[in-house]
């Protein structure tokens, strides 16, 4: 026997199996069923499963495509964690949730397509998936959790829908190769960690509705010219360090909160001020520290 079903659920397969054909007779993969089965090559998954468990198909380094019907309606945790070989998965149409751990260290995989249905990309989803170049992120998502893309290295774009509520800190921590990002209207905050480590990170615009940048947002993005609306009123520790060059647009510092270690060697980046205010900066606890304060055109 090398699968076993009970109640119209998978709850057992053989570490043997190579090329698994789901029965028809059942609705539900149950979680473990194929986890650490380094045999397995493929799968086909008939449109009467409506589950797929948790771990269902983690660490199956053989495993290099898959195609999940939309009959599916829900995925769990770390389904297909550590699929090293996987090169392409094709998800359902009918899942509200990429959820945590989803995909993460499947070190194969260089695209993926969101489905429209998709609300919310959990947390750790993609993590360490180093050759994923490409992802399309439709406009259903309202969350992108935390480190969700965390060290994707190879990804070099991203454009963000402008129904995203929510992007979770260290959501693209670590991209190395992500030059440019749109980030929408519909978000007040740019979180903890978001863009740390994007050292390859040359083109964003921060919009005028962003008021809080948290720590460490862009920390070690050295090839971006950040400039911040006057929106922005709190800026956190490490948000901009290593940056060589950031505008502000402030005419009074009156109500701006920033970090005393926002950049932690200020004097080492040149900082654009609006025409008639570089005495106001030389004046200001923090801002005195940069030795090239610029006045920029009005």
């Amino acid at each position: 026997m090398l699968i076993q079903t009970e109640k119209k659920a998978i709850v057992w397969a053989s570490a043997k199996i190579e090329d698994a054909v789901i029965p028809q007779s059942v609705s539900i993969i149950d979680s473990n069923v194929f986890a650490g089965n380094l045999a397995l090559r493929s799968v086909v998954i008939p449109d009467s499963i409506t589950i797929i468990g948790d771990c269902a198909f983690s660490g199956c380094k053989g495993l290099k495509t898959i195609a999940i019907p939309d009959s599916v309606t829900e995925i769990g945790e770390q389904s297909f964690k550590g699929c090293s070989s996987l090169e392409s998965i094709h998800l359902s149409n009918s899942i509200k949730e990429i959820p945590w751990r989803m995909c993460c260290q499947c070190e194969s995989l260089t695209e993926i397509d969101i489905p429209q249905s998709v609300v919310k990309i959990g947390s750790e989803a993609f993590l360490d998936c180093s050759n994923l170049e490409k992802i399309i992120i439709p406009e259903s998502v309202e969350t992108i959790g935390f480190q969700a893309f965390l060290d994707c290295t190879s990804l070099t774009a991203v454009e963000l829908p402008d129904s995203l509520k929510e992007l979770s800190g260290g959501a693209f921590s670590g991209c190395s190769s992500l030059k440019c990002i749109s980030i929408p209207t519909s978000l007040a905050e740019i979180k903890m960690g978001v863009f740390c480590d994007c050292s390859s990170l040359d083109s964003m615009v921060i919009p005028s509705n962003i008021s809080v940048i948290g720590e460490n947002a862009f920390y070690g993005c050295k090839n971006l010219s950040p400039n911040i609306p006057i929106t922005v009123r709190e800026i956190g520790e490490g948000a901009f360090d290593e940056i060589q060059e950031l505008t502000l647009n402030y005419n009074t510092l009156d109500d701006l909160e920033i970090a005393a270690n926002c950049i932690a060697e200020p004097w080492k980046t040149t900082l654009f001020v609006p025409k008639g205010t570089e005495e106001m900066y030389r004046q200001h606890p923090y801002f005195k520290q940069f030795r090239d304060i610029v006045e920029t055109r009005n």
